[in-house]
């Protein structure tokens, strides 16, 4: 009997665990498909323009450094997390981060030659697309 009852825990603590895999799982597969997303729609959309109107509609960049070469890299950031509470079905709340990092390098002349997706949980694809 004790076999059977540690067999039927075993069950349980894998199947409390399944939603949570399942929904890691999800996260990372949409990550992925928003991230393509949002260069998709930042490309699309800012390169080859004017840098002072994306900064015109964004805000001011976190940071900026000028090059040796003039290019200048600016460079923004949205930095926050949701709390999921806990359920029948877990141990306990947890946070998930909801980050977007974003750099682009602009010219001399202002325009954005390169932008780039540093790190992205999704946040990228709400604040862009």
């Amino acid at each position: 009997m004790t076999g059977f009852i540690r067999d039927l825990a075993a069950r349980i603590a894998s199947a409390k665990k399944q939603p949570l895999i399942i929904l890691l799982t999800a996260v990372i597969l949409t990550a992925c498909s928003t991230t393509e997303d949002a260069r998709r729609a930042l490309n699309g959309k800012w390169l080859r323009k004017n840098s002072d109107d994306f900064v015109a509609q964004y805000g001011v960049p976190q940071s900026q450094y000028v090059r040796q070469d003039g290019k200048t890299i600016l460079a923004w950031g949205s930095h926050e997390s949701v709390y999921v509470p806990a359920t029948t079905t877990t141990y306990g709340g947890y946070p998930i981060p909801i980050e977007c990092s974003i750099q682009l390098t602009i010219s001399k002349d202002h325009t954005i030659e390169k932008i780039e997706i540093l790190e992205e949980t999704s946040r990228c694809n709400e604040l862009f697309n």
